[in-house]
């Protein structure tokens, strides 16, 4: 959330009983054409996934407006997706 963001794009996700994460864990903003744009680390407490990442330039990774794959990613698998708007 928000979705559409504008500077920065909030994001929590609570895992499902028994699941097993291998190594960090890192949201990766994607491009339509599948390109990475920006990847940040995801905080984990418990079995709750939380993400605040900077979007404007002025926080050191800008990231032009239009609509992005955002991923969660372990260092095995995609955990989950879904896209976002960035005005």
């Amino acid at each position: 959330w928000p979705n559409p963001a504008s500077d920065v794009v909030h994001l929590e996700l609570t895992l499902p009983p028994g699941a097993v994460l291998h190594g960090a864990v890192r949201a990766v903003l994607l491009d339509m054409l599948g390109r990475q744009v920006s990847t940040w680390p995801v905080q984990r407490q418990g079995d709750v996934l939380t993400l605040s990442a900077p979007l404007s330039p002025g926080e050191g990774q800008g990231v032009r407006a239009g609509t992005y794959y955002l991923h969660l990613t372990d260092e095995r698998r995609w955990l989950a997706g879904s896209t976002v708007v960035i005005e």
